[in-house]
């Protein structure tokens, strides 16, 4: 998915807030999750076809990708076919899990602005779990914290294309 892939995540997750706050309609972001699940699941073809050596660091790429793309696809079709979102909760508990120690395999590998985000995204999921599966009553803080993943997430793969950023030296 790279850093192109991660300044979609910022959008969507953007359109998803103002969807959350009420300003727009649910239906208005089946598209803007349809497509960057999209752009990642063609990451994920490209490591998992097209890379004859691709190694096991690439594969748990390919499977960290899928935790987002995944999880784009699934608000998608609970806005579509108008589902309930307890499975869409429920799917997001083992993928908050599974995020926190991929924060802690980026803190050594590439640093810790990779880690934070990381971290940013685990909780994201589980506040998701607790607002959709468990019914708590956390939908503002958490809609205010969808917005805040966005910016930071959108920000930063920005920042990291343009030669900005704490990541830079990491990348290029």
């Amino acid at each position: 998915m790279g850093f192109p892939g991660l300044m979609y995540v910022g959008f969507v997750l953007i359109i998803n807030s103002l969807w959350m706050f009420g300003k727009i309609s649910a239906k208005s972001v089946i598209p803007m999750n349809i497509f960057v699940a999209a752009i990642q699941i063609s990451a994920v073809v490209r490591i998992m076809w097209f890379m004859p050596n691709a190694t096991m660091a690439d594969f748990s790429l390919a499977a960290a990708i899928l935790l987002f793309s995944f999880t784009y696809l699934y608000v998608a079709a609970t806005q579509a076919f108008n589902l309930d979102p307890k499975a869409l909760g429920w799917y997001c508990l083992p993928v908050a899990c599974f995020a926190v120690p991929l924060g802690w395999w980026d803190l050594s590998a590439l640093g810790p602005g990779m880690a934070i985000l990381w971290w940013m995204w685990a909780s994201l999921w589980g506040m998701f779990f607790l607002l959709l599966a468990l019914n708590k009553n956390i939908a503002k803080a958490t809609t205010v914290w969808t917005l805040i993943n966005g910016i930071a997430t959108g920000s930063a793969a920005f920042a990291v294309l343009n030669g900005y950023g704490p990541l830079v030296g990491i990348y290029l």
